[in-house]
């Protein structure tokens, strides 16, 4: 079996609040592999320098999980 196999993609949305709210996403062989992941990112980013729990905290929440094709997008707003 290759690293490949059993991938899904974990999005989460309403995340990352600032202005507004963004999403993120990443490919993982599971939910807790998926937080790990994120977490990892953001603390190297700096997201969580001065707000740790406000950044990290939704990501507690269950993300969507695709595991099988699937199309979706986010409609950019007007400022």
């Amino acid at each position: 079996m290759s690293i490949k196999e059993n991938l899904k993609l974990y999005i989460w949305e309403e995340v990352l609040c600032g202005y507004g709210c963004g999403i993120a996403f990443t490919l993982a062989h599971n939910t807790n592999e998926a937080r790990r992941l994120i977490r990892k990112k953001l603390i190297t980013d700096g997201w969580t320098k001065h707000y740790k729990d406000k950044y990290l905290k939704p990501f507690e929440k269950r993300p969507h999980i695709i595991c099988k094709p699937k199309v979706f997008y986010s409609e950019g707003g007007d400022s």
